[in-house]
């Protein structure tokens, strides 16, 4: 009876999560409505099923090892961070422009589009590691030493699919924060593109920093 329960329980959020993401790619411009906004909100179940689903897969395809539980958890808080900093320099970026917006609505826009951009990060992983397989040497990358001095010359498979999943995480940023965060029309115009481009800047510079790191521990 246990097993019906947790079956029937999983079998519900998966296609509600389904349903979720329909509507994410679905929403109109100017259109932020969420389950949040109810009183049975649950943008923060849904955004941790996006994680876990772009965890497993950065893992498996992008670093190549198997996803502990420890450090499932670990990265699961490490990434909840990084969205609350992104809302965090959006609401600062909405203050500084005069923007009569709550910090609910930076954290509404950012745990609405980020969690799905990772999560479909971890696909275009998955994509890029196999479709690499057409065009990647696995014998030369074998044989390449991590301290050539030619480093970076022989990209992985993993390094494909590292690209892949970035890529698609500042394409989903740029094109559905402006979208969200001009929703109903309380945003002036400039304010949704000053704020959409400052945000995508911070991204990006995270993205470039953790970049640097990749490549540093790769030399070691």
């Amino acid at each position: 009876m246990d097993f019906e329960k947790a079956l029937s329980f999983a079998e519900k959020y998966s296609r509600e999560y389904l349903l979720y993401l329909l509507d994410f790619f679905r929403r109109k411009r100017g259109d932020l409505r969420t389950d949040v906004e109810q009183p049975e909100g649950k943008i923060v179940v849904y955004a941790m099923i996006s994680a876990s689903i772009g965890l497993f897969l950065s893992y498996k395809f992008v670093s190549g090892v198997d996803l502990t539980a420890q450090a499932f958890f670990i990265e699961l808080f490490v990434k909840f961070a990084y969205w609350l900093a992104i809302a965090l320099f959006l609401h600062l970026i909405l203050l500084v422009t005069r923007a009569q917006a709550a910090f609910m609505t930076a954290l509404l826009v950012t745990l609405t589009v980020m969690p799905v951009a990772y999560a479909l990060g971890g696909y275009a992983a998955y994509l890029m590691n196999k479709l690499s397989w057409f065009w990647v040497d696995l014998d030369a990358n074998a044989k390449a030493p991590s301290n050539d001095a030619n480093f970076g010359a022989v990209l992985t498979q993993h390094d494909y699919a590292y690209f892949g999943a970035v890529l698609t995480q500042l394409v989903i940023a740029f094109i559905y924060f402006p979208r969200l965060l001009s929703r109903d029309g309380a945003l002036a115009r400039w304010r949704v593109a000053v704020a959409s481009m400052g945000v995508s800047l911070f991204i990006i510079m995270v993205q470039l920093v953790a970049l640097a790191g990749q490549i540093e521990r790769q030399k070691v």
